[in-house]
């Protein structure tokens, strides 16, 4: 999850808009210890046994009736659960998505294109992952070779309904 959020600052950086990761990441780690005080959720943060979407739905109530996402136009989820689930509850604290915020997610996970809006998320090839990272394992063992550390693989953006159009042009945020 580091790297798709170091990746969001990146791109923040490469069309040279301002980023602060104190106002512009929402780490759960930092929330957990709000919303549950007996450090209960921040060990299953930690231990990663808060669901498929980190905690965000055991947080999210908290964020939202705190301000978090008042005057926030977008949301960038590092994946496709914790955006479902932050849909879920904008939506219960009266928020339209995206009329008031728009949301998107990375993983597009069968589910994605099945809600309510349907999810603007980034699709990853996981079938080319599973082949690259197949061939190097294979290429290591046979050379004797150390594992890269990284791999670059294309992804491609499903636009969908979660995202409100720019000018009302279709060209998505």
């Amino acid at each position: 999850m580091w790297q798709r959020t170091n990746g969001f600052q990146r791109a923040f950086e490469m069309r040279h808009i301002p980023f602060d990761p104190n106002k512009q990441i929402i780490d759960l780690r930092h929330i957990a210890p709000l919303v549950d005080p007996s450090g209960s959720l921040l060990t299953q943060l930690l231990e990663r046994r808060a669901g498929v979407d980190f905690g965000a739905s055991k947080m999210l109530p908290y964020l939202i009736e705190h301000g978090y996402f008042d005057n926030v136009t977008a949301v960038a989820c590092v994946c496709d659960a914790t955006a479902i689930s932050l849909i879920k509850a904008l939506q219960q604290y009266g928020y339209s998505v995206p009329g008031d915020i728009s949301v998107t997610g990375f993983d597009d996970i069968v589910l994605a294109s099945m809600m309510s809006p349907s999810l603007t998320t980034v699709h990853l090839n996981f079938k080319a992952i599973a082949q690259s990272a197949f061939k190097i394992l294979l290429h290591a063992a046979s050379n004797n070779m150390p594992l890269p550390i990284r791999v670059l693989s294309k992804v491609t953006i499903c636009e969908r309904e979660s995202v409100h159009p720019i000018n009302g042009k279709g060209n998505t945020l």
